[in-house]
């Protein structure tokens, strides 16, 4: 093999490519056995699925990021059509790879690329070693490269199984401590309800309060539904207002929907949603919004809604439904069991109770 002298490796501007960076000394130990400039590694990022994670060796100006990004996926590409190791003696002799930048910037002439196999024998990175100088790759060449690339495969394995345990352990961590909070927003709540001595309305901004917590929004309410119009019987201490609210028609809000559907809605951002944008009973236009029907003995009393003024980071979370039906139920439980004649006046549709 060809004596030449070996270059500073290239850490060059990986924005978050951990992997790589990890990779860089066996790369450079590759180029150095194999007695060339410049070397490569193409390999699946664990970090970022879907994107490729590259270590270099010896390339002259390694922060050109974006240029060592076209010469991996061309590398892949090449030797997923071939199905053999790429040999090029002169690339000067094969325009395509020829006209990359890095291949140009680099004066980089004679590639010889191996691929890193899965234990399956399926394709997952490249390993390539570089010349700048025409040089004509022997079988021993190919054949010692190939080993490097099966040691690569087996530390890629072992990263990936670290990986895959890593990822094991966060689930099982977020599920405890969904479940951890779960329990805690069912106590909150239905501790909320069981309270003696509150008025319905401070019960239920107590419930209410809870939920704003647990979903993390702006503020809630509890309505009365009768004849197409909605009053608000609790509303949670942030509300926009604590004053009792006229009779509103539901026919545009999000209240209506909710009826009309008898189902729980979860928009954690309403400009992501099917539904038809639609303002709360404040007149606010939500662009973070959850109801709740309130069914009492087979009977509709109301709806239970929340409402935030930015979106939610997690568009996607069983919880959401959950809370709302920890609330539901704590609710609809309470008004099936009151028997207090003097409480009655606060769920009669013409009654003004304080909120």
């Amino acid at each position: 093999m060809q004596q030449s002298t070996i270059l500073t490796p290239g850490r060059g501007a990986r924005p978050k490519d951990t992997q790589a960076v990890m990779f860089d000394d066996l790369v450079a130990l590759v180029a150095r056995r194999m007695q060339m400039p410049v070397a490569i590694l193409v390999l699946p990022d664990l970090q970022r699925p879907g994107q490729n994670s590259i270590s270099t060796h010896g390339l002259p100006n390694p922060e050109t990021y974006e240029e060592t990004i076209a010469f991996g996926a061309h590398l892949m590409d090449a030797l997923r059509r071939s199905q053999r190791p790429l040999v090029l003696s002169d690339s000067r002799m094969q325009t395509e790879l020829g006209a990359l930048p890095l291949v140009q910037n680099s004066q980089c002439l004679a590639f010889l690329c191996v691929p890193v196999l899965s234990a399956d024998s399926r394709m997952i990175g490249v390993l390539c070693v570089a010349n700048k100088t025409p040089f004509d790759w022997s079988e021993g060449d190919i054949e010692a490269l190939k080993d490097y690339a099966t040691l690569i495969s087996r530390e890629m394995r072992q990263r990936l199984l670290v990986s895959d345990q890593s990822a094991e352990l966060s689930m099982l961590r977020l599920r405890l401590e969904r479940e951890r909070l779960h329990n805690f927003q069912r106590e909150a709540i239905f501790q909320a309800m069981a309270t003696p001595g509150l008025s319905p309305s401070a019960r239920f901004r107590s419930v209410l309060n809870a939920g704003c917590a647990a979903l993390k929004v702006d503020y809630g309410i509890l309505t009365q539904v009768s004849g197409g119009r909605a009053r608000v019987i609790a509303a949670s201490k942030s509300a926009p207002t604590n004053e009792p609210l006229a009779d509103i028609e539901i026919s545009q809000r999000y209240t209506a929907d909710i009826l009309a559907t008898d189902r729980q809605i979860c928009m954690p951002d309403t400009a992501m949603s099917c539904e038809p944008l639609r303002r709360d009973l404040f007149g606010r236009p939500p662009l973070a919004y959850f109801g709740a029907p309130i069914v009492t003995n087979g009977l509709t009393f109301g709806t239970l809604e929340f409402t935030a003024t930015s979106p939610i980071s997690k568009r996607s979370d069983p919880s959401y439904g959950s809370v709302l039906s920890m609330m539901a139920i704590a609710i609809n439980g309470y008004l099936c069991a009151r028997t207090d004649p003097q409480q009655a006046d606060v769920f009669i549709p013409t009654a003004r109770a304080a909120i």
